[in-house]
């Protein structure tokens, strides 16, 4: 065999190698391009924005979201179950209650409180009329532990609540008969 022959033929597979090589490398291009086009398109795919909209109140900074109520429930829940700190336990749910009760009209304010302290485990005892509520709170497994009593009202279309001193006290609700309010005695 001629060395001229061999050499061509080993000339021609480098070359075909190189070719090869050449293909394979614009191959793997094409496949990274494709991959990471894949992976734009599904990351952007999994990428959402959630618009939410709300009506903007006069006074912005009274605006309360749901989930930031939600967040005051959970912390209200926490604080009770700590038994370590009563009274800010009792601001907590006064707030939240506050929070909710401001988002509906008087007239459902009484059965909505009694509503949200039961299920947040909370004693309540409740007195009021169309515009008030008066809202006394206590611990339910151990009322001795005190009491922790606040005051709602409105005020045209805003709601509005305040802490009353008293700790420790109770509502008594008193009839009075026709006979008794006229001479101004409560009946027993």
């Amino acid at each position: 065999m001629d060395h001229r022959e061999l050499e061509a033929r080993g000339l021609r597979r480098r070359t075909g190698l190189r070719q090869v090589t050449r293909d394979a490398a614009r191959v793997a291009g094409a496949m990274r391009w494709t991959a990471l086009a894949l992976v734009l398109v599904l990351a952007a795919s999994g990428c959402t924005r959630k618009t939410t909209l709300i009506e903007e109140s006069e006074n912005a900074t009274d605006a309360v979201s749901t989930d930031s109520l939600a967040s005051l429930l959970r912390d209200v829940q926490q604080t009770w179950d700590s038994q370590a700190d009563d009274p800010r336990a009792a601001a907590l749910t006064g707030l939240a209650l506050y929070q909710d009760l401001r988002r509906r009209a008087p007239a459902e304010w009484r059965g909505r409180a009694e509503e949200l302290l039961d299920s947040l485990g909370v004693g309540v005892e409740t007195a009021g009329g169309a515009c008030g509520l008066i809202v006394n709170m206590f611990v339910r497994s151990d009322p001795s532990r005190g009491s922790w009593p606040a005051f709602y009202w409105c005020d045209g279309t805003e709601a509005h609540w305040q802490e009353i001193e008293g700790k420790g006290m109770s509502l008594v609700a008193m009839a009075m008969t026709a006979r008794d309010s006229a001479a101004g005695t409560p009946a027993r």
